[in-house]
């Protein structure tokens, strides 16, 4: 089973304070199978050697306000301790073997640190990550096909995945 993983963050390094983890259990042909979406305390990342990025925080400023709210609402959010391990039991729950992420060097990498620093054992083989970007890349799929970065973890997941889905057509691969 695939699993897309979109965050949002602080910062755009490995140890950004996340504010937003959001996944998706998907088919190979892109059918949704399961959802997880958590709002992550600010305090709870920090206590964990996670940081905010000045640059990162100036460009959330300049967002709409749609797009700012998932990441500044107090409203629902758990520290990073609870979000992570109920990611992983989503993650088991649900048989997941591959990691999808819109850049292998962005969303994957900080989970990783983020499970390191918890002490946790990730519940995904390195192996078994995936890009989608590389693949947008092999089909000559443009985010711009894709519509708007919504910034949401979710919405983002879905785009990402429809992605993979066009990509997949293009290069005629059957699932």
């Amino acid at each position: 089973m695939n699993c897309m993983v979109d965050l949002e963050t602080y910062a755009t390094s490995a140890d950004a304070v996340v504010m937003t983890i959001g996944a998706i259990i998907f088919t190979n042909n892109g059918k949704e199978v399961a959802s997880f979406y958590r709002r992550i305390t600010e305090d709870s990342c920090i206590s964990i050697g996670l940081r905010k990025d000045p640059e990162t925080v100036k460009f959330w400023n300049g967002q709409p306000i749609e797009s700012r709210f998932e990441i500044e609402t107090p409203v629902d959010r758990v520290c990073i301790i609870d979000a992570i391990a109920e990611f992983s039991q989503f993650w088991k729950d649900n048989n997941c073997k591959y990691f999808w992420c819109l850049g292998a060097n962005f969303d994957e990498p900080i989970m990783a640190l983020i499970y390191q620093r918890l002490n946790l054992e990730k519940p995904w083989m390195f192996y078994n990550v995936r890009c989608v970007r590389t693949l947008y890349s092999l089909a000559g799929v443009t985010t711009k096909e894709l519509g708007t970065a919504d910034h949401h973890a979710l919405a983002d997941c879905r785009r990402q995945i429809g992605g993979l889905v066009l990509s997949y057509k293009r290069l005629k691969i059957n699932n």
